[in-house]
């Protein structure tokens, strides 16, 4: 469990990073416009940072793009809705999973009505 979510962690920071270079920010320019510090950054670059949703939100924002586009592509809906309700049970707020689980089902039916 805990090398799937470290795996996950490292993923998105790897596509935050690709993100933040395509644009060219820096570290510190990123973080200023998410609200955050950059040693946080760093961190969550490298996928050592848990990355609440909240903060999620904030970096997409910032780096104008979506949640989605920070995903790993290999991480369908179905495998985040299972890795979501495992982590539940322990670490995450049930109104944080209802959230994202509203998001995702909204997500797929765009997806079939493209």
């Amino acid at each position: 469990m805990r090398n799937r979510l470290s795996g996950l962690y490292i993923e998105i920071g790897k596509k935050i990073k690709e993100f933040r270079e395509l644009r060219c920010f820096t570290q510190e320019y990123l973080a200023q416009k998410a609200g955050l510090k950059r040693p946080s950054i760093v961190l969550i670059e490298q996928g050592h940072q848990k990355l609440p949703i909240d903060r999620l939100y904030l970096i997409a924002d910032a780096l104008s793009c979506t949640i989605y586009d920070l995903l790993p592509q290999e991480h369908t809906h179905a495998k985040i809705k299972t890795e979501l309700d495992e982590v539940s049970k322990d670490r995450i707020h049930y109104n944080e999973i209802h959230q994202v689980k509203t998001i995702l089902g909204k997500f797929k039916k765009d997806d079939t009505n493209s």
